[in-house]
């Protein structure tokens, strides 16, 4: 499934079990729309990844060499900030 499709299946149960739980939805919300659009560093993400990769002459392991520190980025920052602007209680 594309991110864009996933995340809109996720959003209504993320929101359903914060509200089950007494919990702020907003942080959980947006942990998942990062997760979501932060897949774009694997191959199977979308189907124009593949084509770029054989054309470009990456692999997997360039991928992953090439996405690793942004990755890391993206992961702290994101639950750096949502821990700090929008606490699940």
């Amino acid at each position: 499934m594309y991110n864009m499709t996933t995340m809109m299946i996720i959003y209504p149960v993320v929101i359903q079990v914060c509200l089950a739980l007494g919990a702020n939805p907003i942080g959980p919300v947006i942990v998942v729309q990062s997760a979501a659009f932060s897949a774009i560093l694997t191959p199977m993400a979308t189907g124009t990844i593949p084509y770029l990769m054989g054309l470009g002459g990456y692999d997997q392991k360039s991928l992953l060499k090439q996405g690793f520190l942004p990755t890391i980025l993206c992961f702290v920052v994101t639950v750096v900030w949502n821990s700090i602007m929008f606490p699940l209680f």
